[in-house]
C-alpha cells in the first residue's frame, strides 16, 4: 500500500510537470517522497473541497512551475509561503524537487487532517520565517500560536535540532547548538547551528507552546513524540510528552492548564 501511494503521488507530478506551460523544461528527474508524505498530500489533494491544489504557477522569478496552492497555502495575510514551488526553473533550464518543503506541506495536512485543527488556523511558515509552521489557538490575527512545527529532510539534522534545541533552551547561541551537535557524535554540517538556533527565539516568544520535529523517516515526530516548551527563567526546557498530545484539543486543554 506504501508503495502503492509513493506511485500515485509520483503519477500526478509526472502528469502535472508535461502541462504546454513548462514544455521548455527538460530536466525531469526528482526523488520520490516517504510514504507518509506522499499520503498526506495525497489525502489533502482529494479532499473535498481539496485542501492542496497542484497548478502550473509564475514560480520564483516568473519561472513557470508545478506549485503547491490551495487553502492550506494561504497564510493569514493572504500571501503564499516560499514552499508553493514545488518544481522551480533555474538558469540552466531545470526542474528542482523540493522535498523539504514537501515535508513540511505534509505536516500541515496531518494536523488538519487527522489531528483536528481547522485549516484557518494552521500556517505554513511563521510570519519571520523561524519555523516551518505554526498552529494557532484559533482563526484571526490575535490568535496565540499553541504549536510550531520543524520539518527536516534529512534523519540525522533532525536530530541534531532536537538537541541542540534542548541544550540552547534559548539562552545559548549557535556554539551551544554546534557543541551539542559533536558531543552527541552527530554531523556538523555547515549552516546547522544557526539555522536551528533560529527556532528557540520562537518557542520563547509563546510559552508554553507544543514544538513538533518531523523529518521522512520520522513522521511523528522524534522517537514518536512532541515536545512542549516550557518557561524557564529567560528561557524554556523542552519537555518530550507522548504523540497523542499532538491532538488539538489535548494540547491546547495542557497548555491552557499552564497559562
Amino acid at each position: 500500500m506504501a508503495d502503492e501511494r509513493v506511485a500515485e503521488f509520483c503519477a500526478r507530478i509526472e502528469a502535472g510537470i508535461r502541462a504546454p506551460e513548462l514544455a521548455h523544461l527538460t530536466h525531469l528527474e526528482f526523488q520520490p517522497p516517504a510514504p507518509w508524505v506522499a499520503d498526506a498530500i495525497l489525502r489533502a489533494l482529494d479532499e473535498q473541497p481539496p485542501l492542496v491544489e497542484l497548478r502550473v504557477s509564475p514560480g520564483r522569478g516568473n519561472n513557470p512551475a508545478l506549485a503547491y496552492e490551495g487553502p492550506l497555502l494561504l497564510k493569514r495575510d493572504g500571501r503564499l509561503p516560499r514552499i508553493t514551488v514545488y518544481w522551480t526553473a533555474g538558469k540552466r533550464n531545470e526542474r528542482m524537487f523540493a522535498p523539504e518543503g514537501a515535508v513540511s506541506l505534509a505536516a500541515a495536512a496531518r494536523l488538519v487532517l487527522d489531528y483536528g485543527y481547522p485549516v484557518d488556523t494552521v500556517e505554513l511558515e511563521s510570519p519571520k520565517g523561524e519555523v516551518d509552521g505554526v498552529a494557532y489557538e484559533h482563526p484571526g490575527g490575535d490568535a496565540r500560536p499553541i504549536l510550531a512545527f520543524e520539518a527536516k529532510q534529512d534523519d540525522d539534522e533532525l536530530r541534531a535540532l532536537v538537541v541542540g534545541i534542548e541544550a540552547c533552551g534559548g539562552t545559548g547561541g549557535n556554539a551551544a547548538h554546534r557543541q551539542v551537535i559533536l558531543a552527541a557524535g552527530l554531523p556538523d554540517r555547515d549552516g546547522w547551528p544557526a539555522n536551528h538556533h533560529k527556532k528557540c527565539p520562537f518557542l520563547c516568544s509563546d510559552r508554553p507552546i507544543g514544538f513538533w520535529p518531523v523529518s521522512p523517516g520520522l513522521p511523528r515526530g522524534l522517537s514518536g513524540r512532541i515536545g512542549i516548551a516550557r518557561p524557564s527563567g529567560e528561557g524554556f526546557v523542552l519537555e518530550v510528552v507522548p504523540a497523542e498530545m499532538l491532538h488539538r484539543g489535548r494540547l491546547a486543554g495542557a497548555l491552557a492548564r499552564e497559562m
